[in-house]
C-alpha cells in the first residue's frame, strides 16, 4: 500500500538525544543491567560496583502502626527483597513467622524488627518506640518493599502503612547510541555491562509522564507507576511518593506528556 500523506512538521526528537548548544558535561559508567534511553540514572554502591550504574530502586520503607501492640497480638507481614542478578532484577518475597506480644509493646516492637533485618537483603530493621515505627534500609544496590502486614488477636490490632523512599544518588541521564543493542521487542538500550554515556550537565530530550510548565521541577521516578511510567522516567511531581527531585533540574518548556527538553540546568547545579 502506498503513503499518501506525509507529516510537514518534523518530531521533536528522541529520548536521550542532546537538545541545546550549550556545553555539556559527559561521563562513561557500566550498566548493571539493561539502561533504556533517556532515563534518570543512579550511583551503584555495593562493594566492587565502583564505576556502575543502574535505574533508581526502593531502598527504604517506614512501617508504621496506628496504635501500640497489646496482650495476645499476633502479627504477619511480607518483606519481599529484588536484587539484579546477572541484569535482571529479581523478587523473593519472604513472609515472616507470627510475631507474638511479649511484655511490653517496645519488646514486641523490637521482635518484629528482628524479624524483618533477618531476611536476607535487610541491612537493618530500626524500631523507634515512640513513634510506633520500624526504619527498613536495604543493602546497596537491592531493593526492599513491606506488604501484607497485619495484627490478629488481642483486645485490639493497629493497622500499618508503609512509607517508600529511595537514598539513591542520581548521576545523569542516559544519552542516545545509535549502535546500541536491540531487544527481543525492538527496544535499543544499552546492554548489561556496557559502557553508558551519561549526561552529567547539559540539556537532553526524555519523555514527560505528565503535563509540565516551563520552569517546573524535575522528578526521577524510583517507583514503577505502570503504562508508560517506568522506574527512571521523569515528570514535575512526586507523584505520591513515588519520584524523587532532581535539584537543579528544571522543565524549559510547556509539554503534554511526551517527549521534551526535560532534564535543563546550569552546569554548576546539574547531577554532581
Amino acid at each position: 500500500m502506498a503513503q499518501t500523506s506525509y507529516a510537514t512538521d518534523m518530531t521533536n526528537g528522541f529520548p536521550g538525544q542532546l537538545a541545546g548548544t550549550e556545553p555539556t558535561k559527559v561521563r562513561t559508567a557500566n550498566a548493571l543491567e539493561a539502561l533504556g534511553f533517556g532515563l534518570g540514572l543512579v550511583q551503584a554502591k555495593a562493594t566492587g560496583q565502583s564505576g556502575k550504574a543502574r535505574l533508581p530502586q526502593i531502598n527504604s520503607v517506614v512501617l508504621t502502626l496506628s496504635t501500640d501492640l497489646v496482650t495476645s497480638n499476633s502479627t504477619v507481614g511480607v518483606v519481599t527483597v529484588t536484587s539484579i542478578v546477572a541484569g535482571v532484577r529479581t523478587a523473593v518475597a519472604t513472609t515472616l513467622t507470627a510475631t507474638v506480644f511479649a511484655t511490653d509493646h517496645a519488646t514486641s516492637l523490637a521482635a518484629l524488627a528482628t524479624k524483618i533485618e533477618a531476611v536476607a537483603g535487610v541491612l537493618t530493621a530500626t524500631p523507634v518506640t515512640a513513634d510506633d515505627t520500624i526504619t527498613v534500609i536495604a543493602d546497596p544496590d537491592v531493593e526492599v518493599t513491606l506488604s501484607a502486614f497485619v495484627t490478629t488477636l488481642g483486645s485490639g490490632q493497629p493497622t500499618y502503612t508503609y512509607t517508600e523512599t529511595t537514598t539513591d544518588r542520581f548521576v545523569g541521564i542516559t544519552l542516545h547510541k545509535q549502535s546500541a543493542e536491540m531487544s527481543s521487542s525492538n527496544v535499543a538500550s544499552y546492554a548489561l555491562s556496557s559502557a553508558a554515556n551519561v549526561l552529567r550537565s547539559g540539556s537532553v530530550l526524555v519523555t514527560a509522564e505528565v503535563t509540565v510548565a516551563a520552569g517546573d521541577p524535575v522528578y526521577l521516578r524510583y517507583k514503577d507507576g505502570g503504562a508508560g511510567k517506568p522506574i527512571g522516567g521523569f515528570r514535575n511531581d512526586a507523584d505520591s511518593g513515588k519520584a524523587v527531585l532532581v535539584a537543579g533540574a528544571v522543565w524549559p518548556d510547556v509539554v503534554t506528556a511526551a517527549i521534551h527538553d526535560g532534564g535543563r540546568s546550569s552546569p554548576a547545579k546539574k547531577a554532581r
